[in-house]
Parts: structure tokens; sequence; C-alpha cells
């Protein structure tokens, strides 16, 4: 049991993604690639991968190149970008909100573009409650984002994606409401009030913290009581239908790479049914039969 969870951290820490590590999971899942404890682990794993983020945020309080480049100072607070940034026109915050959700959406940038938010807020270049709005857009862009996949999916995995995508939500729901909740008592109770730059980045720290912590929580405690579970063979019914999004899902190389090689073994053992005598099956197995080799026939496709 410890090994199995050292290696899901593993690879979990070593994707420095939420997203490309939650599609790994799924596909995993999908595939029979390991132990379905062992997939359902990686996925309740995932918020870890921002693990990065966090460092890099944390760095930026004892950055030594803090407050040395400000657009504030380059720009002037007469620039639309500054007057944004800064909140003064919340029209051109509010438009800037929707901007940063379109790109976190299709670039799937999430981490990137959070560490961005938070250097601005490190260089006093963007008002605090801008970049927690921000944060919430760009966690948003992911949540909404694997919820497109839920269509495509089918049997288990579709219900383990639908669970994984609503617990995101109210995870997500949860972390928005606390975190504005912790900065207006905290404003009203003074502490940013020192300085522009004063307790700005920290703040932004833990509300990034309770983002991921709150979903990591969730997720963990939901995949250790389904882990338990003893699933019907009817929740194993229909195997590969991620094969359909492979192309659409964040995956790296090295896991495609094995994937393919998997699907091809898959397919090769497949074939003693091809010499079957089909009408003496079963309706339902013969049409699981042809759908699964219909998805692993796209799955190769796919990743060749």
């Amino acid at each position: 049991m410890i090994s199995m969870v050292s290696e899901q951290l593993k690879l979990t820490l070593k994707s420095f993604s939420v997203l490309k590590n939650q599609h790994e999971a799924l596909v995993t899942l999908d595939f029979d690639k390991s132990q379905r404890r062992e997939a359902l682990m990686r996925l309740c794993f995932s918020p870890m991968a921002a693990w990065l983020l966090v460092l890099v945020l944390l760095f930026f309080i004892i950055s030594p190149l803090r407050h040395h480049f400000s657009l504030t100072a380059m720009l002037g607070m007469e620039n639309v970008v500054v007057r944004a940034l800064l909140g003064t026109d919340w029209l051109y915050a509010a438009v800037l909100s929707g901007v940063v959700f379109v790109i976190s959406y299709f670039t799937r940038k999430e981490l990137l573009l959070i560490g961005v938010v938070g250097f601005l807020i490190s260089q006093g270049d963007m008002h605090l409650f801008l970049g927690l709005m921000l944060l919430a857009c760009i966690v948003l862009a992911r949540i909404l984002l694997n919820l497109r996949w839920v269509r495509f999916l089918e049997s288990y995995s579709k219900g383990v994606w639908l669970v994984t995508c609503g617990i995101s939500f109210v995870t997500w729901a949860l972390a928005v409401h606390f975190s504005f909740e912790i900065y207006r008592s905290l404003l009203q109770g003074g502490f940013f009030a020192q300085s522009m730059y004063a307790n700005r980045l920290e703040m932004f720290i833990l509300a990034v913290c309770l983002y991921y912590g709150l979903e990591l929580t969730v997720l963990s405690v939901w995949g250790h009581f389904y882990t338990q579970k003893n699933p019907e063979p009817s929740e194993f019914a229909i195997k590969y239908s991620s094969a359909r999004i492979l192309k659409k899902l964040s995956l790296s190389k090295s896991f495609k790479e094995d994937l393919k090689d998997q699907v091809i073994v898959t397919k090769n053992n497949q074939r003693v049914y091809e010499n079957a005598d089909l009408d003496l099956l079963p309706k339902r197995l013969v049409e699981l039969h042809r759908k699964e080799e219909t998805f692993l026939t796209t799955a190769l496709s796919s990743l060749t």
C-alpha cells in the first residue's frame, strides 16, 4: 500500500500540471493501464501537481527583484492596462477577467497564468481583489474544460469523471467564498493598510492553497470510500471510450507511447473473438466486443 501511494505521488508531482495529471489518470482508469485503485489515487492526488506553483509564489516574497520591475512606474497611472490591473476601472477589470478565462480555457496554462497573477501582485501592479477574481476564473476554466469531456465517455469512466468534475466545482465554489470572506475580514482589520504591497501576496498564496487544498481533501475522502466499494460487473460494461478524445486530452509524450503499446497488445489479444462463433455468444457481449474494438482502433489511430 505504501509503495502504491509513493508511486502515484511520484507520478503526480512529476507531472507539474493538475490538468495533465487528471487526464492521464482518467485514461489509465479507462484503459486498465494499472489497478483501478491506483488510477483513482492518482486522480485524487491531482491538485498536488500545483506544488511547484506554490514554491514559485513563495519565492516571490523573498525575491531580490521584487518591486524593481513595476508596470505602474513604467506606463503611468493613466495607462489603460494599469487602470485595469489596479482596479481603478472595474469595467476594464471585468473584461480582463473574461479574457483571462478564455485564455486559460484554450491554452490550458492554469499554473503559469496563476504564477503571472501572483507576480503582478508581488510587484504592486495588480489589485488583490482583481487577483482573486482572476484566480477563480483560471481554476474554473479547467473545471469546465474537464466537464466538456463527460459526454464522450461511457459506463464506469463517465461516472467517475462526472463525480470528479462535480467535486472540483463544489470545492471551487467553497474556495471562492472563503477566499473573499477572508479578504474582506482582513481588509476591515487593516491588514493591507501599511503599504500597497503589504501582505497582499501572502493572502494570494493562502487563496491558492485554499483552492487546491480543498479539492485535494474532498477528492481524497471520496476516493478512499469509493475504492472500498465492490462494483457490479455492469459498471465495467464498456471500456476505452476515452479513445474518442485522446487527441484533445493533455497527455505526456511518454504516456501516449506506453498507451499505444498497450492498445496494440490488447487488440492482438481480442483477435480470439474473430474466430469465435458470435451467434453462440450473448448479444450484449457481442455488442460490447464490437464497440470496444472500434474504440481501440480509434485509439490506435489517435496515437499513431
